[in-house]
């Protein structure tokens, strides 16, 4: 038993994440600062699963990835966003996502002010 134990410790995980497929994410997300302003964000992802054919696993990725980053956010309340999930250059998954806790309303005259602004 020490010997496996011993063994799997010296086990070289440099090439693990060569045996994982990956994908891309661009996040977009529309936010209010403190001060009232409405601003966005895009940031890109390179994400890790282990098959690229599987949806729902590229689909629980991405939304692991997501709600981090919203439960993560330091600055200005996230109102909403998308998410783009690219695999070998191609677009294969649109998530769209809105604050819950907000009410739907508000995020419609949000949504209809920034794309005025377009």
């Amino acid at each position: 038993m020490f010997s496996f134990l011993r063994y799997s410790l010296s086990i070289d995980f440099s090439n693990f994440l060569l045996l994982l497929s990956m994908f891309e994410m661009i996040l977009s997300i529309a936010k209010r600062s403190s001060k009232r302003e409405l601003y966005t964000e895009e940031t890109k992802y390179v994400c890790f699963c282990k098959n690229l054919k599987d949806l729902s696993e590229i689909t629980d990725t991405a939304n692991e990835v997501i709600q981090d980053e919203m439960e993560d956010s330091e600055e200005g309340e996230v109102l909403f966003g998308s998410a783009d999930v690219i695999v070998n250059d191609l677009t294969i998954l649109m998530l769209q996502y809105t604050n819950s806790e907000l009410p739907k309303k508000e995020i419609d005259e949000i949504i209809d002010l920034l794309t005025e602004q377009e």
